[in-house]
């Protein structure tokens, strides 16, 4: 079973998981699930960041609508996470918002 499937919800067969309320189309374009060093946001949620805030921790970049970013190599994760805040889902948001 593949881990990133069974987060998408797309093991239909499977009782458990994150594939029923959790999953809507509005949920998935408005929290990002997962941080990493280098990721690309769509513009959903990309809007939602203080380009600012995330300047202090990473490089920002547009390329095709896209927008790139990657941490800097002397911030910490948590520092990096704290400017991605606005769009991680946290313990007090509902799923479906």
């Amino acid at each position: 079973m593949s881990l990133l499937n069974f987060f998408r919800g797309i093991l239909l067969s499977h009782s458990h998981g994150l594939k029923d309320w959790l999953m809507t189309a509005q949920w998935c374009a408005n929290v990002l699930r997962a941080v990493a060093p280098v990721m690309w946001l769509c513009s959903a949620l990309a809007e939602q960041l203080d380009r600012t805030a995330l300047a202090r921790a990473a490089t920002v970049s547009e390329v095709n609508g896209k927008t790139r970013i990657e941490k800097l190599p002397d911030c910490q994760m948590d520092e990096f996470e704290i400017a991605l805040l606005p769009i991680l889902r946290s313990s007090r948001s509902r799923p479906c918002d």
